[in-house]
């Protein structure tokens, strides 16, 4: 006597982002349904339909429902291959962004910054690109690219030696945090106008002009 083997089913997980329009077009064709025909059948708008087969306008609760009645297939079974499709490109959109946000934070020295101990050393790209934010103190890449765009500084710097603005943004950050680190005392006007003071700065080539 033959054993009898146990059936295990298995979900249907595509790993690409299907739209129920797909589904909806093998449904139409097998009944010889036009968009527009079907459209005119429900009182829908014929480029609904369209959108919904072209995967652009999302499958709503009303759709699905008619889609139940005329095809025996329940209202909650389109609405999950929605909200499945939606989901998928959303996870697309944000694998998107993040391989571009990983490019940003490895235009950075990283290296460098991490051989001085300024930042940890990443476990990964997305790690990376949380640590280069933190670094400049914004909560996002848009947010270093508006602060970095409206930048204007001034230096000396060779000829034949083009400057990378990711280099520079990075040194520039380090004497900001630099100089929030030093330890001065309270600004006093009567010490910054005496002849000492005065002595002092002007050995630096610096000249204190009070205000």
């Amino acid at each position: 006597m033959a054993k009898r083997r146990n059936r295990r089913t298995y979900p249907y997980r595509p790993e690409y982002a299907v739209p129920p329009g797909w589904l909806l077009k093998d449904y139409l064709d097998a009944w010889d349904f036009t968009p527009e025909e079907f459209a005119r059948r429900h009182s829908l708008a014929t480029e609904l339909v369209e959108g919904v087969l072209a995967g652009s306008t999302p499958l709503d609760a009303e759709l699905a429902a008619i889609l139940e009645r005329e095809f025996d297939l329940e209202a909650s079974f389109w609405l999950d291959i929605e909200a499945d499709y939606r989901r998928r490109l959303a996870e697309k959109a944000a694998a998107d962004d993040a391989s571009g946000f990983a490019k940003w934070a490895k235009a950075f020295p990283i290296r460098e910054l991490t051989k001085r101990g300024v930042i940890a050393k990443p476990l990964s790209d997305g790690d990376a690109v949380v640590k280069m934010l933190e670094f400049f103190g914004v909560s996002s890449v848009e947010e270093w690219q508006c602060r970095n765009a409206s930048a204007q500084v001034a230096y000396r710097h060779s000829p034949t030696f083009v400057s990378s603005k990711f280099n520079l943004a990075t040194w520039l950050r380090l004497g900001i945090k630099e100089a929030d680190w030093q330890q001065c005392s309270e600004y006093d006007e009567a010490r910054s106008e005496s002849p000492n003071t005065m002595a002092r700065g002007g050995k630096l080539g610096i000249v204190l002009q009070p205000r």
